[in-house]
């Protein structure tokens, strides 16, 4: 199982059925209000991969606020420091994927195993997958080719399900929904 924890940035998993290790492309992206800011929290900014038993994990490892120098000019301006960091991950195909994200969007697909997802505000798209399950605060989940289970937790936001062999549950306090082709049962509770 891969797990990233990206609390700002897009968050894409993909899986190939050629692949034979996991490859990890990071794209850091940072305002700053000048060059040598920018270069000091380039130096800061990180991010780290462990391997554990069962587990490969991805963390995003940002510089602490306080750390951060900004100029007088820059806190006026409004243009403080910014990142982010855009993960492409390919993974084999047989891997189960788990993501947090604070804020981004978070794409899995093509992997056998289940996608589970975590995030505050962005949106979720899962496809070809063995089975899911988000947890989402804010943003629109768009679920495709299921071979499992499909479990939506939503606060705000639209969800839509295609081609779900197993069954479907959403909880939400708001959004729309659509699901199509649902092999199981369908359940939807909008919680008030």
């Amino acid at each position: 199982r891969i797990v990233i924890r990206n609390d700002r940035g897009q968050t894409v998993v993909v899986g190939n059925d050629d692949a034979s290790r996991v490859t990890i492309v990071a794209r850091f992206l940072l305002r700053a209000g000048d060059e040598a800011e920018a270069n000091e929290l380039m130096k800061q900014f990180t991010f780290d991969v462990t391997e554990g038993d069962t587990d490969i994990v991805i963390e995003t490892q940002r510089p602490e606020k306080k750390r951060i120098r900004r100029s007088l000019w820059s806190v006026i301006r409004g243009s403080g420091a910014d990142m982010l960091v855009d993960y492409t991950i390919e993974v084999p195909r047989p891997f189960s994927v788990g993501a947090w994200s604070t804020s981004g969007d978070v794409r899995i697909s093509n992997v056998t195993g289940a996608a589970e997802v975590h995030a505050t505000s962005g949106n979720v798209y899962i496809r070809e997958v063995g089975g899911a399950r988000v947890e989402l605060t804010s943003g629109a989940v768009q679920v495709e080719k299921v071979d499992g289970d499909v479990r939506v937790l939503a606060s705000s936001g639209a969800a839509s399900v295609d081609g779900v062999k197993g069954s479907f549950v959403m909880q939400a306090t708001s959004g729309g929904v659509s699901a199509r082709r649902v092999g199981g049962d369908c359940q939807v509770q909008v919680i008030t």
